[in-house]
């Protein structure tokens, strides 16, 4: 299998050199996975396909495509798949295993190779507080009575010997081991690294006397947990994206595909979070993510409406806010943001201010050329003054957004912040 990696807005020769090129088949088959990415996620211009607004895994027969982050400065793939790392560990989606995901990156060349070893490092901990159990409904002749006796069939019984019982076990023999045992099976057959391999292959025979099954997304959104089984409901989310991404219902049964996209605004709004919370060591400051919740308004009823959830609000112990944030997975043109800045998000950004009696409110953007953690763009409202300024987070040395920010802030003027270390 061969693998092209792109980054975001970059393109791929159609019909050129089969080694630098997708086939004309290759293109049909990726354009079949349109309805699967985000809008205008792929754009075909004359002999080349250009890929944006997402970043993800994508197979079409026997080519492989990753699309990487684009890193402002940096043009090396592995800095950009450890980045995509960072970030989906950021929002918890993946966690760091033995080796370490760095390092797989590095080793195997093939993004999905580690998230491959993260989910199975997930699984191997929860199976050591022990597997999936439930009780199992059966109905069997035994020569000792067990659970109910089922009358109905007692008096159709074909043997005095044995009394028809209906009774449960508590199995391992379940959905939710079977829809597992499934997506680790397909897992299995994507691997390309040797180790993974092997290692995947003895997890599954942990799995040996589970029924095999052909596990479908509904199945896997479908499963309820209990007290006891709550800590492998991650598990089993995760079970779910594979499976919409292993074989997209777009292709038959004989075609191979992977269509894996990452919520890239979700994954950096994890990231500059944390790249927040690091930079501030102020005992007096509590960092808070997706809050508080405020309504903007009320309706007739006096019924709260139109509430407001910013990305990371820095507040004093004493409640009053200092700073509001929002982070936006986009690319803005420095030199025109007044343009090129999305309406929606400012007036966003200033509804904030309002409701939360704050002057200061900032969009932190990924570096890009004319926003870096030392090139802040900054504008102020005519009436109430509330400030909005525009940063760009390094994603090689995120905690430099934090630093910068904060120095910026007290350059002009708001409350102080203390730095961390």
């Amino acid at each position: 299998m061969r693998t092209f990696s792109v980054r975001e807005h970059e393109t791929i020769p159609v019909g050129g050199n089969p080694e630098v090129s997708l086939s004309a088949g290759e293109a049909s088959l990726l354009d079949r996975l349109k309805p699967l990415l985000p809008t205008r996620a792929l754009t075909w211009q004359r002999q080349h396909v250009q890929f944006a607004n997402f970043c993800g895994l994508l197979q079409i027969g026997e080519t492989a495509i990753e699309v990487l982050p684009k890193i402002y400065g940096q043009e090396d793939r592995a800095i950009a798949q450890h980045v995509v790392i960072r970030m989906l560990e950021a929002a918890g989606e993946i966690t760091t295993w033995s080796a370490g995901p760095a390092a797989v990156s590095l080793q195997a060349h093939y993004l999905l190779d580690v998230l491959i070893a993260s989910f199975l490092d997930q699984v191997l901990r929860r199976l050591r507080q022990g597997p999936v159990r439930t009780y199992i409904d059966f109905e069997d002749e035994l020569v000792t009575i067990r659970g109910r006796i089922d009358f109905t069939r007692l008096v159709h019984r074909t043997t005095r010997e044995r009394v028809p019982c209906r009774f449960q076990e508590y199995s391992e023999d379940n959905l939710h081991n079977r829809v597992l045992k499934d997506v680790l099976r397909r897992l299995l057959t994507h691997a390309r690294s040797p180790s993974i391999r092997s290692r995947m292959t003895e997890v599954l025979l942990r799995f040996s006397d589970v029924t095999s099954h052909v596990a479908t997304v509904d199945e896997a959104t479908r499963l309820t947990f209990d007290r006891a089984t709550q800590h492998w409901q991650s598990v089993f989310e995760r079970c779910a994206w594979f499976l919409r991404g292993l074989h997209p219902d777009v292709f038959s049964g004989s075609e191979k595909g992977i269509c894996l996209v990452f919520d890239m605004n979700r994954l950096f709004e994890a990231f500059a979070s944390l790249a927040i919370a690091h930079a501030i060591s102020d005992r007096d400051l509590r960092i808070h993510f997706q809050g508080p919740q405020k309504a903007l308004m009320r309706d007739t009823l006096g019924t709260e409406a139109f509430r407001l959830k910013p990305d990371i609000v820095v507040m004093h112990r004493s409640g009053q806010t200092l700073l509001i944030a929002d982070a936006k997975w986009k690319l803005i043109d420095a030199d025109d943001a007044a343009r090129t800045m999305s309406a929606s998000d400012v007036y966003q950004m200033l509804a904030y201010a309002r409701r939360y009696e704050v002057d200061e409110v900032v969009l932190i953007y990924p570096a890009q050329r004319g926003l870096t953690p030392n090139e802040v763009l900054s504008f102020q409202t005519e009436l109430d003054h509330v400030r909005l300024h525009a940063f760009g987070l390094d994603l090689v040395d995120p905690q430099s957004v934090g630093s910068a920010l904060i120095q910026y802030l007290r350059k002009v003027g708001t409350q102080p912040l203390q730095l961390s270390a």
